[in-house]
Parts: C-alpha cells; sequence; structure tokens
C-alpha cells in the first residue's frame, strides 16, 4: 500500500471516528436544552398552580368563567348527549367548539373533573416547547438561542399563565405553529398533493366563533 492511500485510509477512519463521537454528543446536548426548557416551564406552572390552590381555599379555581362555560358543555355533552349548558336543551353559547368535544371525550372516559382542562393545557404547553427547540435545532440553531427562545416563549408569551387559565389558548398555538410549519415546508418542497391536508387543517387555525 503506498503512502498516498494510507494516507488516505487513515483519514477517512479519523473522520468516521470523529463523526460516530460527535453525534452522540449533540444529540444529548438537544435532549439536554429540550428537558431544561420543559423543567422550567412545569416548575413555573407548579409553583403559579400551589399558590393559587392554598389561595383559594384548596380548591381548583380558574380565572375566566368561559373555562366553567366550556367544562359544563362539555360534562351535558359526554352524559347527556346535548351540546347545552343544561341537559335539557342544546345551546350554541361557545366560541371553541372542537376544545369542548375533546373534553367531552376525555370526560366520558375518565369521568368529569376540574383537572382535566389543567392537564390538557399542561400537555399542549410542552408539545409546544418541543415542538419549537426541535423546530429551532432543525434549522441550524445552537444549542444557546434554542433554551433562550425557549425560555424567552415560557416567560413574554406567559404559557403558564395561559395553561392555569383552563381555557383552549395553549391548544390553538400548538395548532397554528403546526400548521405554519407544514405550510412552509410545503411551499420548501413544493408538494401540491399535500393541499388537501392544508385545507383539512386551516379551520383550526381559525379563533373565535369558528375556531378551537
Amino acid at each position: 500500500m503506498s503512502e498516498t492511500v494510507r494516507a488516505q485510509v487513515i483519514s477517512k477512519s479519523v473522520q468516521e471516528h470523529h463523526i460516530v463521537r460527535e453525534v452522540p454528543s449533540g444529540e444529548a446536548r438537544r435532549r439536554g436544552i429540550l428537558w431544561l426548557i420543559l423543567t422550567v416551564y412545569l416548575v413555573c406552572c407548579a409553583s403559579l398552580a400551589i399558590i393559587s390552590y392554598l389561595q383559594s381555599d384548596r380548591h381548583v379555581i380558574y380565572p375566566l368563567d368561559d373555562a366553567y362555560i366550556h367544562m359544563d358543555l362539555a360534562k351535558n355533552l359526554a352524559k347527556h348527549g346535548v351540546f347545552g349548558v343544561t341537559a335539557y336543551e342544546s345551546t350554541y353559547c361557545a366560541s371553541s367548539p372542537l376544545w369542548i368535544f375533546l373534553l367531552a371525550a376525555i370526560y366520558s372516559v375518565s369521568g368529569v373533573s376540574v383537572w382535566v382542562s389543567l392537564a390538557l393545557n399542561l400537555v399542549a404547553g410542552c408539545a409546544l416547547s418541543a415542538m419549537t427547540a426541535e423546530l429551532l435545532i432543525r434549522r441550524g440553531a445552537s444549542s444557546g438561542v434554542t433554551g433562550f427562545v425557549g425560555l424567552a416563549m415560557i416567560v413574554f408569551a406567559a404559557l403558564p399563565t395561559m395553561a392555569l387559565s383552563g381555557m383552549e389558548h395553549t391548544l390553538h398555538i400548538v395548532v397554528a405553529v403546526a400548521f405554519v410549519v407544514l405550510a412552509a415546508q410545503i411551499l420548501e418542497e413544493r408538494k401540491a398533493t399535500t393541499r388537501w391536508a392544508n385545507i383539512a387543517i386551516l379551520p383550526l387555525t381559525c379563533r373565535s366563533a369558528d375556531a378551537l
């Protein structure tokens, strides 16, 4: 084997060795940033929930009456099959029918509980944090930038406060971000065959009367 061939083989072996070592390191760093964001989010939510629980005579209290209207509609839909604030008459008095359907589906399995709205918001908040971190990393953002954006989103978008409102806003943000990401990918790849997926998800990003 000539010196040139031997040098090429050694160089290729060194490159492969570095690649093998860098992949776990990058993956570990990505997971570390994600866990940091999720931990901060959940700690903030837990802190606010404990303070609210203790100051409300140990009851789960949501600050807006809309949350209770949604839960009442979902309860009657799950128990009596009636979309209304009572079990005797249907009344369209909510701006978030899909959120109510989701609550009703869970109520029909787990039973009616004031904790369901909070749990759904926590799940949606974690999904939003993970989605944001993954999107930034795929776009080449550094770990520092990803962590800063994730933490800033928790603070300045008031995600913990939205979670404790018992409303659909956190889930609405998740669906809206997912739609924007999907639309951007379609525009980049120019996949005309997925236009029906856009049409199907578009109503979910609307707000107010025809919204979540």
